[in-house]
């Protein structure tokens, strides 16, 4: 596998993983309003990025350049 001069780029929105920080007054009201606005209903978690990560850097995408692959639950429809 290689990649060959190719770009990429993982626009990930939404992410569960450190979403709410200590340094808000409520970070399990800043996590649900999160998740409010998330069209699939919950934060992306690092399993749910990993296929498309894997996909991009595999000989399978060898053809795509130059993209931004969204992986935000909908957040950008």
């Amino acid at each position: 596998m290689t990649l060959d001069g190719r770009i990429m780029l993982l626009a990930a929105a939404g992410q569960g993983i450190g979403a709410a920080s200590a340094s808000v007054p409520d970070p399990t009201q800043a996590e649900q309003e999160l998740i409010a606005r998330q069209p699939i209903g919950c934060l992306a978690m690092v399993e749910d990025l990993t296929p498309t990560i894997m996909h991009l850097l595999s000989d399978d995408s060898r053809f795509v350049t130059g993209q931004a692959a969204p992986v935000d639950g909908g957040l950008t429809i």
